[in-house]
């Protein structure tokens, strides 16, 4: 599967491009750091989005808000890689607000749990049709969730 340009515009409009790889975007400003995830998600499309993110972190300091965005991609890394992807998660939750994470409802449950889990209390669970709303709210600085 690929993503049009047209439906990556439509999720990161608006911001800064701070990188882009083989089934990765990751957008920002100065609110909200946008990851934009399809097709097959290996190991190294993870490192790769993973890399480009960390840079920007680096570089511009962590946004109060984080947004994911995959229901387009299908998971096909390795556990490992998987683990690493949580970790990274995991650690950017602890220096952000809040993170969205746009998941379908067949993953919502062990998402949510996994993310619990690991600590991630502030990492909420949108369905793709609230997506939108939350992100241009992100987008503005203003938390949907209070």
């Amino acid at each position: 599967m690929t993503i049009d340009d047209g439906v990556i515009a439509s999720i990161t409009g608006g911001l800064r491009e701070c990188g882009r790889g083989h089934n990765f975007v990751v957008a920002r400003n100065e609110h909200v750091i946008v990851i934009l995830l399809w097709s097959a998600i290996t190991d190294d499309v993870n490192h790769a989005w993973r890399t480009v993110t960390q840079r920007s972190y680096d570089d511009e300091g962590y946004p109060p808000f984080g947004f994911v965005h995959a229901t387009n991609g299908q998971s096909v890394g390795t556990l490992q890689g998987k683990m690493r992807s949580a970790a990274f998660m995991r650690a950017s939750s602890q220096r952000m607000k809040r993170i969205a994470l746009v998941a379908d409802v067949v993953g919502s449950f062990v998402v949510k749990s996994v993310m619990r889990v690991a600590g991630a209390s502030n990492v909420e669970l949108v369905t793709p049709s609230s997506a939108p709303a939350i992100l241009d709210e992100m987008k503005r600085g203003v938390d949907p969730f209070v």
